[in-house]
């Protein structure tokens, strides 16, 4: 509503400027509320008034912003394409801080496609990049450890150092990067689980400062029910459900959204664990999603 009052104002002025930073701003509050279509919509306004006043680095966040959310409901091509050109523009506007946020995206896109000699490349790039800043913000220096984080990760080394790895989300935290953080927990979490630490994941899971915090985040709300599945499907923990439970309340927390990674990797394990009950009926169809999802994607 009051996104919508301010619009209106500015239009009756005719200030474009303030116009298309309303609807930047819009379209990150769209994003931060998981409702991406509108957060693009938002953008591709903006963009259209940033192209027509020449607001080049204004037009260059929008687009990268767009790669970001396109790389989030799985929309590949569509995220490389304008996580490249956002790159592309502020280096030529010579905003190093800026292209070190695109690769800091490039180098979560490359994980998410498993693509481990890009994301080394990308982090060869941030760390020469980072050496032509005067001072590097503790934000870029979080981002770089990050994607150090993912490569050991991809590499299935397992996190050696479990107190390195908390230490990370700690500092995370400590600069307000919250989503961050908990996505590295998510991590950490998934490596207990294969390393058979059940025990420590699920303190982690449990841990009442990140239950809160994932509240009123739905996706990570459906992480944390899918990895709880994971565990429960691996042991006899007499204070878990059954497995199949974890899965289809975490299923049931998507379905309404958007399509996730997370959607058809749920969809996928409900499929295999009705498959290896036997129960071949209930596993059909959400077999049949699973791979209709990865199809399209």
């Amino acid at each position: 509503k009051h996104w919508q009052k301010a619009l209106a104002i500015n239009s009756a002025i005719g200030n474009l400027e303030q116009e298309g930073i309303i609807l930047l701003n819009y379209g990150v509050f769209h994003h931060n509320h998981n409702k991406f279509e509108n957060a693009i919509e938002s953008w591709q306004q903006a963009n259209k008034i940033f192209n027509s006043i020449g607001m080049q680095n204004n037009f260059a966040v929008a687009v990268g912003n767009m790669g970001e959310v396109y790389l989030q409901i799985c929309d590949y091509q569509n995220s490389y394409e304008n996580l490249c050109r956002a790159g592309e523009i502020f280096a030529q506007l010579n905003d190093r801080e800026e292209e070190l946020n695109i690769l800091f995206l490039q180098g979560k896109f490359w994980f998410i496609l498993g693509g481990i000699d890009q994301l080394k490349k990308i982090i060869e790039q941030y760390e020469y990049y980072s050496l032509t800043l005067e001072g590097l913000s503790e934000k870029l220096r979080l981002n770089l450890d990050y994607l150090r984080l993912l490569i050991i990760f991809m590499e299935s080394k397992g996190f050696e150092d479990k107190k390195a790895v908390m230490a990370l989300i700690e500092k995370a935290n400590k600069e307000g990067e919250n989503v961050l953080a908990t996505e590295i927990i998510f991590l950490l979490i998934e490596d207990l689980t294969g390393k058979k630490k059940f025990s420590e994941a699920i303190e982690l899971l449990n841990d009442i400062d990140l239950v809160n915090y994932i509240q009123e985040n739905i996706i990570f709300r459906a992480q944390r029910e899918y990895l709880l599945g994971k565990i429960a499907y691996h042991t006899q923990y007499e204070n878990l459900k059954s497995p199949i439970e974890y899965f289809e309340q975490a299923y049931y927390l998507l379905e309404e959204e958007s399509i996730y990674e997370l959607t058809w990797k749920i969809l996928f394990t409900i499929a295999e664990t009705y498959w290896e009950r036997g129960n071949f009926h209930k596993a059909k169809k959400p077999r049949h999603y699973a791979y209709e999802l990865i199809n399209m994607i």
